[in-house]
Order: C-alpha cells, then structure tokens, then sequence
C-alpha cells in the first residue's frame, strides 16, 4: 500500500464509500445479532430504518431470502443508489420518513441511525402502532474503541464517542432510547456486543481506509495533511485499533401483543 493522497470526495462519495467498507467489515460478525433472537425467525416482514446506500440490507436480504426487507431513508441520493447497486427481489427501498409507511411489520431494525435522529418521537410512535414483534437497535459500542498512541491526532478528531460531528449535532447513548422503547411496552431482553478488530485475519487495508472516511464524515475531504500521515504511520506500523457496535433487542410485552 502506498503512502495515501489528500482525496477530494463529495460528502455523498464519502458517506457511500463509509458505508460500503462498514459493512465489509462487520456484516459477518453482526449476523449472531439476529440469529440469537427467537424473533427474528418467526419475522417476515422487517423495516430498516435509516438503511442508507443498501450495502448492509442486501447482504442481511440474501443471508434470509424468505424474509422481506423495506429499507427506508430520508436521503434521496443514497435510495437512488441502493435501487441501482443494492436491489433485491425481497427488497423494497423507499425515499422518505418512517411515519408514511403504513404497513405493519414484524421487525423494526436500526443500524448507527437511532443516536443521530432528529425526531426519535415519531419513530417510537410508529412502533407503537405498527411493529408487531421487536425492535433491533445496533449502535456504536464506545467502550470496545480504542486507539493506538500513534494515532493520537485521529483520536482528538472524533473525541472517540463521535459526539461532534460537521452539523454540531451530539450523538445521544443507547440507554435515552432505551428508555423510549420501554415506554411503549418494548422491553430489553437480550444484547451482544462485537469487537472488530485489525488484527489477522481482518484486513488493515479495509480499515484504513474505513479510518479516513470516518474522519471525513466528521471534519470533511479532504483530511489534513498532518491526520493522512498519522493514519498512513499507523498502518505501516504494529499497533493495534478495534472498534465495536452493540446489538440490542426490545421485545414487545405480553401485554401489547394482546392489544
């Protein structure tokens, strides 16, 4: 591997390569959070809120073909890609917020999207009155993130929780949505967290390069000179850098499964 350039990207370029290496990174260790709820194997109909590009829905699609999958998301460019590069025949894509979806479905999933929502209300709502099963919340697991010394400038940047980010939104914990689930009657009981980490017989090369997309996505493209060479330093080097997401499933209570 070459010593890496300054690479100007769109925002949307950055956001689409991002989410392409996540998903080649930790689709494989993420499959146990769904293969350990009783849930899911009883679901057919699953909503993915927030699901971006379809990189990680299209692998989910074709790991369980008898189930039908509609990916939702507010932006319109990421859709567009996911119907030309990510389609399926148990897919649906749609461009638009979750409270114009009008079907009920088993399972509402979520990954990385939940933390930065403008309005949690109107998602718990929906679930409320069209999720007849679960909920599955997969978020970033900050106590599994840890950086080397040799990364010392990349890890001032994202203040290791992600909180700051280009729109000066702060990124909320796990345990605030929690709270709304359970509000509604949806109930924590089971959840996992997975490190992923640069050591054999992961690629550091995926990682890398999953590395400078993260910093793009929090300081824009393209990245300093100074935060290139940390990173560049980093790979050519020993040290080691994991990351993780936790999985959560809310199960909806007795109770409302008789209302």
């Amino acid at each position: 591997m070459n010593k890496p350039e300054r690479i100007q990207r769109t925002e949307f370029e950055v956001y689409d390569l991002h989410l392409r290496l996540q998903t080649e990174m930790s689709f494989g260790a993420e499959l146990p959070f769904f293969h350990g709820a009783t849930e899911w194997a009883s679901a057919h109909e699953i909503v993915d809120l927030g699901c971006g590009n379809g990189a990680f829905l299209h692998r989910l699609a074709i790991a369980f073909p008898e189930k039908h999958f509609t990916g939702i998301d507010l932006r319109a460019d990421a859709i567009e890609v996911a119907r030309q590069e990510f389609a399926a025949p148990n897919i649906a894509y749609v461009h638009g917020r979750i409270s114009a979806h009008r079907t009920p479905v088993d399972i509402l999933m979520s990954r990385f999207c939940l933390l930065f929502i403008d309005r949690l209300d109107e998602v718990v709502s929906w679930a409320r009155d069209h999720v007849r099963l679960a909920v599955l919340q997969i978020d970033n697991e900050d106590a599994l993130l840890s950086f080397p010394a040799s990364l010392a400038d990349f890890e001032a940047v994202l203040h290791i929780t992600r909180a700051r980010r280009r729109d000066r939104r702060s990124r909320t914990a796990l345990n605030t949505t929690a709270s709304a689930w359970e509000q509604i009657g949806f109930l924590p009981t089971w959840s996992h967290a997975q490190a992923i980490t640069s050591e054999p017989p992961f690629s550091r090369d995926i990682l890398h390069h999953w590395l400078v997309t993260m910093a793009e996505l929090s300081v824009g493209a393209p990245l300093t000179p100074s935060l290139i060479e940390d990173l560049f330093r980093w790979w050519s080097g020993r040290d080691y850098i994991q990351y993780g997401m936790r999985a959560t499933w809310f199960t909806r209570s007795e109770a409302m499964l008789g209302a």
